[in-house]
């Protein structure tokens, strides 16, 4: 965005050695980013409040088995009324589910 803007603001100034289809390029692209920030970070921040338990997992790495259990199945490592499981899941490797 930033580079885009400096393009967009002083391309006709002192950037002028640009072709013409560059600066021109440069709305295009500042454009697919700011719709991208406008709809992807609103987005972001409306499934991290929708999930509060993902978003202390991602703070601290732990999440309740339980909760691992129902929405992530592959990630328990043991059933989760299993005496081992302790009632959390601790960080770890990362795996595939397949």
């Amino acid at each position: 965005m930033l580079a885009t803007g400096v393009i967009m603001q002083w391309g006709a100034g002192p950037l002028r050695g640009l072709p013409v289809a560059d600066r021109t390029s440069t709305t295009f692209v500042h454009d697919v980013l700011a719709y991208g920030l406008l709809f992807g970070v609103p987005g972001h921040v409306w499934m991290a409040a929708r999930d509060p338990v993902a978003l202390v997992g991602m703070r601290t790495g732990m999440v309740p088995a339980t909760w691992a259990a129902r929405a992530h199945p592959a990630w328990s490592p043991a059933p989760v009324d299993a005496p081992e499981a302790g009632g959390q899941v601790s960080a770890g490797p990362a795996r595939s589910p397949q």
